[in-house]
């Protein structure tokens, strides 16, 4: 696997989630921690093989990457060039999952990400301050998937997921007032007012830009894990 300086030299923060209690930023200088952990088998592919986070709120495990106060990542009304956010996921039958969030209570700006399994919808929403981007997808539990969303407020119009490199899903935006921004903590897995996460995460980068597709595919191609088109029979372990 090629390293972060050649896959993600042009990104703000990379967090591997291969180790133990401390996430390390290999980009930016924002550790992240953890109460609890696990590891297991990450994707890999023609016999590449990567370790991920476990998570699960059963065991009261979140990842807490530290306060984004002040910053695109908590407050999408600051993201003037956009921002992208990419992640491997796998999600455990059964179980809804609250997935990364920056937006905790109803009146935040920032992003939630989520699982449900009622729709099997894997879920990305972004709040600035008078709109907020939504964007979803149906996956299959216990199958690995990358993932990169991404919005631009403005003349670009709506967000957009590219699963496994290959498949692009177009999103909305609609018009919502969030005007506070009370929880500004980037976190992985649960809630801190309760809720459930069961699933596997591996190798999240940020960016605060908008990527386009073409860098998308770039930067997938390069980390040299290709399940390539948007099928459940890929990437299973």
């Amino acid at each position: 696997m090629c390293v972060s300086g050649k896959c993600f030299k042009d990104a703000d923060h990379f967090w591997p989630l291969d180790k133990s209690f401390f996430r390390k930023d290999l980009i930016g200088s924002t550790h992240g921690k953890c109460n609890s952990w696990a590891r297991a088998a990450g994707p890999g592919y023609e016999g590449l093989s990567t370790r991920a986070a476990v998570v699960q709120s059963a065991a009261d495990m979140t990842i807490d990457f530290g306060d984004f106060s002040g910053d695109c990542i908590g407050d999408f009304a600051r993201c003037e060039k956009g921002i992208t956010v990419a992640f491997w996921l796998k999600v455990t039958a059964g179980v809804d999952s609250d997935i990364l969030y920056s937006a905790e209570k109803d009146s935040d700006r920032g992003l939630t990400i989520f699982y449900l399994i009622d729709t099997s919808l894997l879920t990305v929403n972004m709040y600035s301050t008078n709109e907020y981007g939504s964007v979803s997808v149906k996956i299959t539990p216990e199958v690995w998937y990358h993932v990169f969303v991404a919005w631009k407020k403005g003349t670009a119009g709506n967000p957009w997921m590219v699963i496994n490199g290959a498949e692009v899903f177009w999103g909305t935006v609609q018009a919502e007032s969030r005007t506070q921004e009370s929880y500004t903590h980037l976190l992985v897995g649960q809630r801190p007012t309760g809720g459930t996460s069961n699933f596997k995460i591996s190798q999240l980068v940020i960016w605060r830009k908008a990527l386009g597709r073409r860098d998308m595919q770039r930067v997938f191609h390069c980390v040299g894990l290709q399940p390539g088109k948007f099928v459940d029979r890929l990437c299973r372990n």
